[in-house]
């Protein structure tokens, strides 16, 4: 059988996506290795996945049934916390009081 894979990502993280090879042949009981690559340059760590997905897809099979089959990714970028790498900008100064130093605290991961 015959495929061939396309990129089907519509993640607004802008992530780029990369699936190799994007075609061949299928033998029957058979299967193939995909190997796909995100270019994370720039990219920050955040709570939420970057997201991407492909879709692979055959005219070898009968019309009478799917001929694409959809994977989804996710990626997760992580970073460790660097109080030297890190700002606090406080919005509204004028309106905060305190009695004592003011301090700032991680919050816990969900």
């Amino acid at each position: 059988m015959a495929w061939t894979i396309r990129n089907s990502s519509n993640d607004m993280g802008g992530v780029l996506w990369t699936a190799s090879p994007t075609s061949g042949t299928l033998t029957p009981f058979g299967e193939v290795v995909i190997t796909v690559v995100a270019f994370t340059r720039g990219k920050n760590a955040r709570e939420a996945a970057y997201r991407g997905a492909f879709e692979v897809f055959s005219e070898d099979v009968c019309v009478c049934r799917a001929q694409s089959i959809e994977m989804a990714i996710e990626l997760i970028v992580t970073a460790e916390t660097s109080a030297a790498n890190s700002c606090v900008e406080v919005l509204d100064a004028a309106n905060v009081v305190a009695s004592a130093e003011l301090n700032f605290y991680r919050a816990a991961s969900k």
